[in-house]
């Protein structure tokens, strides 16, 4: 399993706005630009390339990413309590 987050809580808590053209999203803000199209596992943020094991997904009309992979390439560090069920980003 993986742990899917909607794509306006990420941009959120990153305080990105995101935009849409032609099928491919971006999130952005002052310092960081993430591009990406759902069903592709290739994103990219600031024209580097990454790839994540699960592509983003439109589920009921709502844009879902893949959190650990988005929030490890902004920088973060992600860690998973099997004992508490429970996400940690840093």
């Amino acid at each position: 399993y993986r742990t899917m987050i909607d794509v306006k809580n990420y941009a959120s808590w990153y305080g990105m706005v995101i935009s849409e053209t032609d099928g491919q999203y971006i999130i952005s803000n002052e310092k960081n630009e993430i591009r990406f199209k759902p069903g592709d596992r290739a994103f990219f943020v600031n024209d580097k390339t990454f790839n994540s094991d699960v592509s983003p997904q439109i589920v009921n009309d709502c844009l879902y990413i893949p959190l650990r992979s988005f929030a490890e390439a902004m920088g973060s560090v992600v860690s998973w309590s099997s004992e508490k069920s429970c996400v940690t980003i840093d």
